[in-house]
């Protein structure tokens, strides 16, 4: 399953530390803006989930939709 093609506003996927999050739903509900979202979605953005704190990283938990096996190969639950 291709994540970068999940992009858009309306079908909005990005990836944490190996976990897959839909956030389609999300995006216009989140602090820091619909921006901050938009400019990683399909992408990886680490970096930034680990930047929230441990009660931010856990809203997103409800938001998780698989994760990342290897390179090559996502498992969406």
């Amino acid at each position: 399953m291709e994540i970068s093609v999940h992009n858009k506003l309306d079908d909005c996927w990005i990836y944490a530390s190996n976990n897959v999050y839909n956030v389609t739903t999300f995006i216009k509900k989140h602090p820091g803006g619909l921006k901050s979202i938009m400019k990683y979605a399909g992408k990886d953005c680490s970096i930034h989930y680990k930047f929230h704190t441990k009660i931010g990283q856990k809203i997103w938990d409800k938001y998780k939709i698989g994760e990342i096996k290897n390179n090559n190969c996502c498992i969406i639950n």
